[in-house]
């Protein structure tokens, strides 16, 4: 196996997640939140027992690569 140094060059970084947050860079969010590499926005005002097509808006205009929906405990 090779070992490559990561050369990633994102802002935003997840270093660990938990069940009660996420810790991105040296935050702790516990809340709702849109990431990217490039952008963070938190926190994301949603209802998930409610999400439409309008709740995507703004995740759609980072055209994402790949799109990772999580749900806490709890599964939709």
């Amino acid at each position: 196996m090779q070992i490559a140094q990561d050369t990633d060059d994102s802002f935003y970084k997840i270093k660990c997640y938990e069940k009660s947050h996420i810790q991105i860079n040296e935050m702790n969010y516990d809340t709702s939140l849109i990431l990217s590499p490039e952008k963070l926005i938190a926190p994301w005002e949603v209802d998930l027992q409610k999400l439409s097509v309008h709740d995507f808006e703004l995740i759609q205009a980072l055209n994402p690569k790949i799109f990772l929906l999580g749900t806490g405990e709890k599964a939709l």
